[in-house]
């Protein structure tokens, strides 16, 4: 790849996330699914892309695990504010680790079931109400268990799915 298509390449994203990013992270929060959120923006942008967006949002917001939050931590950075002998003042940064063990989460093992079958998988969904579904079928799954926090859409996933919680 030219340096032109580096750039180019990041200068679409920066333009994307620009024009779009905010509003969909927006609207995550709101509880929006992908082709709500879609249908609401006002900047063309492809699905993919919206899809990349939420997934890493609810990574970023600790909504999605991809580690077991029994063991898992976050860390938490807080400032000390230090003053030397002549009287300068500093802040120095440390880290500290928080356990997320405090909060619910279900075991998610949609990935996998897509990848073995979807066709079985969608057809177990239809137990759910729309949004719900199109939450759950327009996430990008990994391979692997991941970890969602139990808010309101997720018990009622839970629940009709009867997902392990932890």
């Amino acid at each position: 790849m030219e340096k032109n298509d580096y750039f180019n390449k990041a200068l679409s994203s920066f333009t994307q996330d620009f024009a779009s990013g905010d509003a969909i992270r927006h609207l995550t929060d709101l509880g929006y699914s992908i082709p709500d959120i879609k249908e609401r923006l006002d900047y063309p942008i492809p699905i993919g892309k919206i899809k990349e967006i939420v997934w890493q949002h609810l990574l970023k917001q600790k909504i999605i695990l991809l580690e077991n939050p029994q063991t898992a931590s976050d860390i938490k950075a807080i400032y000390i504010k230090e003053t030397d002998a002549m009287g300068r003042t500093s802040f120095r940064r440390v880290e500290e680790r928080v356990e997320l063990t405090a909060r619910s989460y279900a075991v998610c093992d949609f990935g996998r079931c897509i990848y073995r079958n979807k066709e079985e998988f969608v057809k177990s969904l239809e137990a759910l109400d729309k949004k719900d579904r199109d939450y759950i079928e327009n996430l990008q799954w990994p391979l692997h268990i991941v970890y969602h926090l139990m808010d309101d859409r997720m018990s009622r996933i839970a629940k009709v799915l009867q997902l392990e919680i932890v």
